[in-house]
């Protein structure tokens, strides 16, 4: 099938970042106390995220938002500079060594649009950043997932102020909004009821992408969202970890070769 572009509405000058104007992030200030400790947690429990962010293509178009390979979920009130994304991540039962991590970066569509690279899938690496040897669990396929979507692709550069991560993972919200400083400051010697802290590469990994983004003006929060509400994800991350194949090497490289990856699997099959 082949996709095309519609024309939209001229844009204006009040268009900022998130809009057919967008920003740079020349103006942006580092936050305050870097480095951060933890992240930021998104708090509105009884609000649904198409509620608060554009989940239709058509309705960006309409509102003459829509950017052509670039088209985001983004905050429905005003300043319309923060973007929103779903991460799941699976990990296959009976010793398998596969895990998978699905990433929603952007709004559906109608046959419009060109939508290629909004949904990121690709197996979780045997072999974390240290490049030691991991047991797999589903913990660690979330978090692997989170790490792909503040990296598929320089979110900064693109002028968003403030990124949003949505799953419906308890622990990775509360690890990396509220545990991890505290683990932190005790060396990561603490234990949980349910043994010691464990993927701790990941968790510093992704806390190190946060700072990165911070010290350059932009807010990363996580949202904890009902499971029936981050459908599309858990049904690709699951997909993937039956299907895919696994890696080895930790792949720490650009969206492309994320998008890369993920067709060469569906290809495959």
């Amino acid at each position: 099938m082949t996709y095309r572009l519609l024309q939209a509405p001229a844009p204006t000058e009040e268009r900022g970042a998130g809009q057919n104007r967008r920003q740079t992030n020349d103006h942006f200030q580092p936050h305050p106390g870097l480095p951060r400790a933890c992240a930021t947690k998104f708090g509105p429990v009884d609000a649904k995220p198409c509620d608060l962010f554009v989940h239709d293509a058509d309705e960006l178009w309409r509102n003459g938002q829509w950017v052509e390979g670039k088209g985001r979920m983004i905050r429905r009130d005003a300043p319309k500079n923060e973007i929103l994304m779903y991460v799941s991540g699976h990990a296959q039962l009976e010793h398998s060594t596969r895990m998978g991590c699905a990433v929603v970066t952007g709004p559906k569509s109608s046959a419009d649009y060109a939508t290629d690279g909004r949904l990121l899938t690709f197996c979780v690496e045997t072999h974390g950043p240290t490049k030691e040897l991991h047991s797999p669990s589903i913990l660690r396929a979330e978090l692997r997932a989170a790490i792909a979507a503040l990296e598929h692709t320089d979110l900064a550069d693109e002028g968003w102020s403030r990124i949003t991560v949505a799953t419906h993972s308890y622990d990775l919200v509360e690890g990396i909004t509220k545990h991890i400083a505290g683990w932190q400051q005790q060396n990561w010697g603490v234990v949980t009821a349910g043994g010691p802290i464990t993927s701790r590469d990941m968790w510093e990994t992704l806390l190190s992408i946060i700072n990165r983004y911070a010290s350059r003006g932009v807010e990363v929060r996580f949202w904890r969202v009902p499971k029936d509400l981050n459908r599309e994800a858990r049904k690709e991350a699951r997909k993937i970890s039956e299907r895919g194949h696994t890696r080895t090497e930790y792949n720490a490289s650009s969206g492309t070769d994320y998008v890369s990856t993920a067709m060469a699997m569906l290809e495959a099959y």
